[in-house]
């Protein structure tokens, strides 16, 4: 019985010598973390003195003394990417020109270079500021394999942002496969920001995808891309059996302020889908005072679904002209047709609001 009490003890206090040993440990590391986030608070506002001249461009960046060591290039760094998004793309040459001068590419390289997921998603993020390097370029596009999805998103829209020649969307949507990448709107941001010259990649593209959601982004990279020569090809998205496809093709058009596409879209306003339905009146209204468009608004006037109704009155109201004042005199038989128009008609109802629902 003594022997068993005598071993309960020890073992009591040996757990305990090891709680107690864990929290110095912990706070031995706390300490330590702490100290290294006031001094690199300390050397963010000795870098922001330095880096405010050479922004406004009263200084050159060869003024900036060189980085020493890694706690201070995390704090500088840190502070360039908060300068990068208070200031939008303000400063971005001088900010690309100093991540040179600092060193800014040598240590995103050594970041891709690593295990952690997280370190080579940082390296990523920082080389997409970085300058133009034939290097740099290339270790992006191998990242581009990296086994992790979140790494490759994030290379990819690096690369996007450096816009390297020779860099192709295919490569990119063929790097980022998975169902749930292609439903980012990361990889939207990605399309969108390489389609501008690329059209031709993305028409070629266009019929041989496969799923909806890769129609969908090359639809939105076409009508980034803004080259109406492509437009009887989105047109021909009009049919597609993804009511997202359908969609998507309209909104392209309507980006495009493709004219020519009016009796196509407007057979949409008896699509099964209100997203679709919604859409087309969307294109129908930007085509302002086009007689055909603004015969399939006063049919979509009387549509089932409520947004669709609301937008083309709205639309109406906002083109103006004889179909406006049709059915202001002559409202159908709807009462939310007619609190619409009571709403639109309204004094109190400013002119901003009616353009903005329109």
């Amino acid at each position: 019985m003594e022997s068993g009490l005598f071993i309960l003890t020890c073992a009591a206090l040996a757990l305990l010598a090891l709680a107690l040993v864990l929290w110095m440990v912990l706070l031995g590391y706390r300490l330590v973390d702490n100290r290294q986030r006031a001094r690199r608070v300390v050397m963010a506002d000795e870098w922001l003195l330095k880096l405010l001249p050479v922004l406004e461009m009263e200084t050159s960046v060869t003024s900036l003394p060189k980085v020493r060591g890694g706690n201070e290039m995390e704090a500088v760094l840190s502070l360039l990417r908060d300068l990068m998004e208070r200031f939008r793309g303000q400063y971005r040459d001088q900010l690309r020109e100093i991540l040179v001068h600092i060193g800014g590419a040598d240590f995103g390289l050594r970041l891709l270079r690593q295990r952690h997921v997280t370190s080579r998603l940082r390296g990523c993020a920082l080389l997409g500021w970085t300058g133009e390097s034939p290097a740099v370029n290339a270790a992006l596009r191998l990242a581009l394999q990296d086994e992790a999805k979140e790494v490759r998103m994030e290379a990819a829209y690096a690369l996007a942002l450096r816009g390297p020649t020779g860099l192709g969307v295919r490569e990119v949507l063929e790097s980022l496969e998975e169902k749930d990448a292609l439903a980012s709107d990361r990889l939207r941001d990605v399309v969108r920001m390489l389609a501008p010259g690329r059209s031709q990649e993305l028409a070629r593209l266009l019929p041989g995808a496969a799923t909806p959601r890769l129609r969908v982004l090359l639809l939105d990279g076409l009508s980034a891309a803004g080259d109406l020569a492509h437009s009887d090809l989105i047109a021909t998205q009009l049919q597609d059996a993804a009511p997202a496809v359908r969609a998507a093709a309209v909104l392209a058009l309507e980006r495009l302020g493709d004219p020519m596409q009016i009796s196509r879209v407007g057979l949409l306003a008896q699509d099964p889908s209100p997203k679709v339905r919604l859409a087309a009146a969307h294109y129908l209204v930007s085509m302002g005072p086009d007689t055909e468009a603004l015969q399939w608004l006063e049919n979509l006037v009387l549509d089932e679904n409520y947004e669709v109704k609301r937008q083309a009155v709205h639309g109406l109201a906002k083109v103006g002209g004889r179909a406006w004042q049709r059915l202001r005199d002559q409202p159908p038989e709807d009462s939310l047709v007619q609190a619409l128009i009571r709403e639109i008609t309204s004094p109190l109802l400013p002119i901003s609001t009616l353009e903005a629902t329109a």
